[in-house]
């Protein structure tokens, strides 16, 4: 949990930082896929983890039912702040597609970095080898 609590602290750091650089309609577009794409990233990792408590399976189908969650997300939030025209004047949704995008890959991979641990082979002696 520390690692998915420090890829939130820097998605958040970027967000504000996105905003200071750039104000307007693409730097809100920017704040709000960011904070969008974190925190669906988040709830994700902890549902992946959890899943994996019950075995591998549970896991594969939590991670594939995330991953089509989040296509629906981009796919409505793009929809929304580019064919909506309130939220098209307050937001660019070019920026909220690449914000979001970053963030939940970000959060994701930092996440579940050491929930699923590689077993390494003992090395092969001499002795094995020739046998």
């Amino acid at each position: 949990m520390t690692r998915l609590t420090l890829a939130l602290l820097a998605c958040t750091a970027a967000a504000v930082g996105l905003y200071v650089w750039r104000p307007g309609p693409i730097g809100l577009g920017s704040v709000m896929g960011i904070c969008m794409g974190a925190g669906l990233g988040a709830l994700g990792v902890l549902w992946v983890a959890r899943e994996a408590r019950r075995g591998g399976l549970h896991a594969f189908r939590a991670q594939t039912l995330l991953f089509l969650l989040k296509l629906g997300v981009l796919t409505a939030g793009a929809l929304a702040l580019r064919f909506l025209p309130q939220l098209e004047q307050s937001a660019d949704w070019r920026a909220w597609l690449l914000a979001f995008a970053a963030a939940s890959v970000l959060v994701l991979f930092v996440g579940l970095w050491g929930l699923f641990p590689i077993p390494r082979r003992p090395l092969l002696s001499n002795v094995d080898r020739l046998a």
